[in-house]
């Protein structure tokens, strides 16, 4: 009975995985509707959960042809740790994409490391309303760590091109060095979202 308990915690970190416990930025929300290019997606998102107590982030996402963009994320935690990250993603449907990023990620005790990931994306908009779910698979790469990050994001459309966004994120990430040892968290925010 127990495993079935840890079998469905596992589970349910990998889908709803927190990527400011995981030392990685969130996602936000993601359109996958397609513009021309120049435009910008932006985002500012705060939030909190165990086992950062608060957590900020900016997104800009440039659009250099219509559906593929360079997303740039900023995060910073409470405890302190600070991410950049840089990525690509392609839209490849109405309602998916596709892509990856590098970063490093540095905290209070003076230590950097760096990240390498991949993304993967569903999401919808209908009138007023639009979802986004995102996932990013990442290696962290001093440390011998692998976390799963994801993020629902529900975005409610106050004008065409703006939203104010409700996140719900958590995560697993699985350390190993001597013995492994796996971890996770929950957590949730609010933000905005403005295509430019």
């Amino acid at each position: 009975m127990a495993r079935h308990f840890f079998r469905v915690g596992l589970l349910l970190g990998c889908i709803l995985s927190q990527p400011t416990c995981l030392l990685q930025p969130n996602a936000g929300y993601v359109s996958m509707a397609p513009t021309r290019p120049g435009k910008l997606d932006l985002q500012a998102n705060i939030g909190g959960g165990y086992p950062y107590l608060a957590w900020g982030s900016l997104h800009f996402d440039p659009f250099v042809t219509k559906t593929v963009s360079i997303p740039v994320d900023l995060l910073v935690t409470y405890p302190g740790i600070g991410t950049v990250r840089v990525g690509g993603r392609w839209r490849l449907a109405h309602f998916t994409s596709l892509g990856g990023g590098l970063g490093f990620f540095a905290g209070t005790g003076s230590f950097v490391d760096g990240i390498v990931d991949i993304e993967w994306a569903l999401g919808h908009r209908w009138r007023w309303f639009g979802l986004s779910f995102t996932t990013r698979p990442t290696y962290i790469i001093r440390f011998p760590m692998i976390t799963v990050p994801s993020e629902l994001a529900l975005a409610f459309f106050v004008k065409k091109t703006f939203a104010i966004t409700v996140l719900i994120n958590g995560g697993v990430q699985i350390y190993w060095e001597d013995q492994a040892e796996t971890k996770g968290g929950i957590g949730g925010g609010l933000g905005i979202f403005w295509r430019l």
